[in-house]
């Protein structure tokens, strides 16, 4: 994908985090709204369509990274005597920005889509393993399969999915 720029850009949204620790529990929730524009394409105008690069030249459209609704939340439980911390969390939001054939570029939103990831993270006991941790991770615990771009976006180009159920196991080392 060849980079470009908009002579004018509108970006504009709001934020609400919540987070709450009681003993060994935590808890947080995120939501976002936003709205991304951009008008008039001043850079790599030969990778556009003459009649795309018009229409954008006076008119804002959404940016291709434009998703209206994001939202996060997630749980922690910290055991009292192993020290083991057991996580979920969620990640969802409302679609990022397509161009359906003969629309408006970017004039809609792919479907939306939400992501639960687990952990759970051990440090080991103390003597020579001191500051070490064990962590075990699945991104995507439900396997949701979903598109984050079908590619007709502008200056997308290509189709790209979230990621599939992954398992990942880490050693960390704390000095």
């Amino acid at each position: 994908m060849t980079p470009f720029n908009y002579d004018k850009g509108l970006v504009r949204g709001v934020e609400l985090t919540l987070s709450y620790d009681i003993e060994n529990w935590s808890f947080y929730g995120n939501f976002a709204a936003s709205k991304a524009q951009g008008k008039n394409i001043v850079s790599s105008q030969f990778n556009f369509d003459p009649d795309e690069l018009a229409f954008i030249a006076g008119h804002y459209i959404h940016l291709d990274h434009d998703q209206t609704y994001t939202s996060s939340a997630g749980i922690k439980y910290q055991h009292p005597t192993w020290n083991t911390r057991i996580a979920v969390d969620l990640t969802a939001g409302s679609g990022l920005r397509s161009t359906n054939p003969g629309g408006t570029p970017n004039g809609a939103s792919l479907p939306g889509y939400q992501q639960v990831n687990f952990s759970i993270v051990q440090p080991l006991a103390p003597g020579p393993f001191r500051g070490v941790e064990v962590r075990f991770d699945i991104i995507n615990l439900l396997d949701q399969i979903y598109l984050i771009r079908n590619g007709t976006g502008v200056g997308v180009g290509a189709p790209q999915f979230g990621p599939r159920r992954t398992f990942l196991v880490g050693l960390t080392q704390r000095f």
